[in-house]
């Protein structure tokens, strides 16, 4: 009966606030700096609910800092803040009695938001060109490109048969057409008999059965012998499975498998069996 009591009047007075709350029950909370973050020790609330020690960002008057705004990461929780940055905001400077809803970053704080409109007066910026993305310097425009000599931005010159690449600082020779290094312009690609324009445009490949002539630039039928088909490119031929390419003559030959013996994997050649060897002397297969 005496705890009821005690209980109850420890509650009417904690409610009207008559009584004070011994000091280990005081709401006090002390912190304790660690870099970029600050330590709060364990403290009871007005209600007396204990708070356990934990970890706070650093007071700076910045709200975009805090681990509670919404999108930002406690790196000692791993717990990512939800709601709406709005809303946060709000209440943010509502509980601070502050007027003034934004946030003036020091100047030795990186700035999260662009800063091209603070640097674009400092960039000189010539013809035909404006402020790049960071606002720390100048692109040339479409179909311009820069003069590193004097700074400027030049017109790029297209020769006929060509037009402008993806980025707008130089040309491309148009399908069919191909670059003269030399002088500059696009020279229309020579395609021989039994060829075609290659996947780019600016060459020719050898039909398939046929086989490119470095030396004379024409494709050359390919000469398949017997017992051989054309390879998976169309410009040379594979012997058939049993036979080999005898480099020699260029004709393809049967593979002799001795007894004990199959052809190998490629079919051109052999193995010898299990529990039998090969005796290249005689090439011949052997028990072990």
């Amino acid at each position: 009966m005496y705890k009821f009591f005690t209980a109850a009047f420890l509650a009417c007075a904690l409610l009207i606030g008559t009584i004070a709350l011994p000091e280990h029950l005081q709401p006090i909370e002390v912190v304790e700096k660690v870099e970029a973050a600050v330590r709060v020790r364990g403290y009871y609330r007005k209600d007396g609910t204990y708070v356990r020690p934990h970890y706070r960002s650093n007071p700076d008057g910045n709200p975009y800092n805090n681990w509670s705004f919404p999108g930002n990461t406690n790196p000692y929780t791993g717990k990512t803040a939800t709601g709406n940055p709005e809303t946060y905001l709000r209440n943010y400077y509502k509980r601070s009695g502050s007027t003034n809803n934004s946030y003036t970053y020091p100047l030795t704080t990186p700035r999260t938001t662009s800063t091209r409109s603070s640097s674009r007066n400092n960039v000189t910026v010539p013809a035909n060109a404006s402020v790049n993305y960071l606002g720390t310097g100048y692109v040339c425009n479409h179909g311009y490109k820069k003069n590193y000599s004097t700074g400027k931005c030049e017109k790029v010159n297209v020769p006929s048969n060509a037009s402008l690449n993806i980025l707008g600082d130089g040309y491309i020779c148009n399908r069919g057409y191909k670059k003269n290094y030399a002088t500059g312009s696009c020279e229309k690609v020579s395609i021989p008999s039994n060829a075609q324009l290659n996947y780019l445009g600016d060459g020719y490949i050898c039909n398939r059965g046929y086989k490119k002539n470095y030396t004379t630039g024409g494709c050359e039928r390919v000469i398949i012998p017997a017992n051989a088909q054309l390879n998976y490119l169309g410009d040379g031929y594979i012997c058939n499975r049993g036979y080999k390419k005898n480099y020699s003559t260029g004709a393809c030959e049967r593979v002799i498998v001795p007894v004990n013996a199959q052809l190998n994997y490629f079919g051109d050649g052999f193995i010898c069996n299990s529990g039998y060897r090969r005796d290249y002397y005689s090439d011949t297969c052997v028990r072990n």
